[in-house]
């Protein structure tokens, strides 16, 4: 009898132990998954408390309510490994899922613009290597050192007489310009000359011999309508302004072979800063300069105190990195920071005289820091809007070019109307090269010349 009462005394003990021991891995594994469950709902992940529960279960189910303490510590660190696996697989994006690019405020039609490195490549052009940007880092490096070994180059202005080269006439074959509004150098030695009217740029050898001829009048891909800028890009590729197409076009550096487009307002004049990290351009639409990433994405208005241009025709920078931007129907050249405070003014006052300006179309920077301004002269349409020369000029048109010292001081100036050689008729391009030639579009001669 005393064992059978031992032996019942002992049974309900180990009943008791038993209940004590599934009541404490219950209890911690719900609390676990509460907790869990709390977390997820706060993170928004995703995750219910319901899904924990049924995990806490299954634990329970798989333990089979043995080993007390090692059980629910178990159960415990399982749902620990768990819950971060899920947390950081739910908030892992697939690689093609990628923001929305920003709408830009510029754009007229609202839409996001195209970034230059996504611009269509046409179907039958081959890749090319240089497609690829210049690290801005070694971009800006390689500037600095050619900045450097240019700035031994001088002049002497009293010499600058009769031009060493002229090429181009009038017309719409090759060889011919109906609008020669811009022209460059390229690193090869051979000129680029943008015509407006005949909507092309062309190309000539470094003896003014006509090669090619590169767009037609049209809104596809590579043909063009009233181009009127250009600008070069750190990856060797450069862009021309369309602007009756309200668009930027991307053509290759080597081929011409045009590479995409990027939607812009009308505009006019264009430059790539020194950073070689941003573009600038003139947007006639609002009456503003714009500065753009060079993939296109619109970072801010550029302005400067006391300055309300029509239309900056010109836009280039100083060895310091400020801007000098030609203010046309103010006939002036304005000299800024970048920040938009007004270094200089030069030719504040429109006239015919030394160091005045009148109807100042482009400005180049030579190797030595010196501004060289081309003078239209008389009278111009543009954007829309009638220019016309300053009243003290109304008698002698400048057709000429002026140059001013880093400082705005007036130094020299050479050129007059005329047609004859190392005569101008409505000059609006020049450009510097590294080893000081002066090459200027003289427009309404329908001619290059080279100083």
């Amino acid at each position: 009898m005393r064992l059978t009462t031992l032996l019942i005394a002992a049974l309900l003990a180990a009943l008791a132990l038993l209940a004590a021991t599934t009541t404490t891995v219950t209890a911690t594994a719900a609390a676990a998954a509460a907790a869990a469950a709390a977390d997820e709902s706060n993170d928004n992940d995703g995750a219910k408390g319901g899904h924990w529960k049924e995990v806490v279960q299954q634990e329970e189910e798989n333990n089979g309510g043995s080993g007390a303490s090692s059980a629910a510590d178990d159960v415990v660190a399982d749902l620990v490994r768990r819950m971060k696996s899920e947390r950081a697989a739910s908030k892992k994006k697939p690689k093609h899922e990628k923001k929305a690019p920003k709408k830009n405020p510029q754009n007229p039609a609202g839409t996001p613009p195209k970034k230059l490195s996504d611009f269509k490549v046409k179907a039958d052009a081959a890749p090319h290597a240089e497609d690829e940007f210049v690290a801005p880092a070694a971009a800006a490096e390689a500037t600095k050192m050619a900045s450097t070994t240019a700035a031994t180059a001088t002049r002497d202005f009293s010499k600058i007489g009769q031009p060493v080269l002229v090429f181009g006439t009038e017309g719409e074959g090759e060889g011919e310009f109906m609008s020669p509004r811009r022209v460059k150098v390229l690193p090869n030695g051979k000129y680029l000359v943008l015509d407006s009217l005949n909507s092309n740029f062309q190309i000539y050898d470094e003896d003014g011999v006509y090669e090619e001829s590169i767009g037609e009048p049209g809104d596809e891909l590579g043909q063009l309508m009233r181009p009127f800028d250009i600008a070069f890009l750190p990856n060797g590729t450069f862009l021309v302004v369309d602007r009756f197409n309200g668009r930027l076009q991307q053509f290759d550096g080597t081929t011409y072979e045009a590479k995409g487009e990027f939607p812009i307002s009308a505009c006019v004049s264009l430059a790539v800063t020194p950073d070689q990290e941003h573009f600038v351009v003139f947007e006639t639409q609002w009456k503003q300069l714009h500065l753009y990433k060079l993939d296109g994405t619109f970072v801010k208005k550029l302005r400067w105190n006391g300055v309300t241009p029509e239309v900056f025709s010109g836009i280039t920078f100083t060895k310091d990195g400020a801007y000098v931007l030609t203010d046309l129907q103010n006939h002036r050249v304005i000299v800024g920071t970048p920040d938009g405070k007004v270094i200089e003014k030069i030719g504040n006052v429109g006239g015919d005289k030394k160091g005045q300006l009148s109807l100042p179309y482009e400005v180049a920077v030579a190797p030595d820091g010196n501004l060289f301004v081309v003078e239209f002269g008389y009278f111009i349409l543009l954007c829309d809007t009638f220019f016309s020369q300053p009243k003290k000029t109304k008698k002698n048109r400048n057709d000429r070019v002026s140059i001013f010292s880093p400082e705005g001081e007036f130094l020299h100036a050479f050129g007059k109307t005329g047609v004859n050689a190392g005569e101008f008729n409505g000059p609006t391009g020049i450009f510097i090269t590294d080893d000081y030639k002066i090459v200027v579009a003289d427009q309404n001669n329908f001619r290059v010349q080279v100083f």
